[in-house]
């Protein structure tokens, strides 16, 4: 059976909200949906590697301070899917965020957001 691995990473504010991406119309996954930052993992790579990775791509930030919240592991149309997501507390990326205002942070999306957990 087919595998698909993928690794997402939830950005939490001091006052509990977390950064979501809305996705463009022609993006190759969810398009027109907001989500997490993140995406598949390579051929070899662990999860921890993989969110390294593809935050570099999408935002141009090197991660240090993160862990895992939970791994949710799903069949669909004969895939077993292993989906792993990652937190990082914003006050251990300040330096990343301050510059980046309202919609401006560098990712391959329409526009990004802060919004509620609740």
């Amino acid at each position: 059976m087919k595998i698909s691995r993928a690794a997402a990473i939830a950005f939490i504010n001091k006052e509990g909200k977390i950064l979501f991406q809305h996705r463009d119309s022609d993006a190759p996954a969810s398009p027109n949906c907001w989500g997490l930052f993140g995406g598949a993992m390579e051929e070899g790579e662990t999860p921890e590697e993989g969110i390294k990775r593809e935050v570099e791509e999408e935002l141009q930030i090197k991660l240090k301070d993160f862990k895992l919240f939970r791994k949710h592991e799903f069949r669909e149309e004969g895939t077993i899917k292993e989906r792993y997501i990652f937190t990082a507390p914003l006050s251990k990326m300040k330096t990343c965020f301050k510059r980046w205002q309202g919609s401006d942070i560098p990712a391959r999306s329409s526009k990004n957001g802060w919004l509620p957990l609740k």
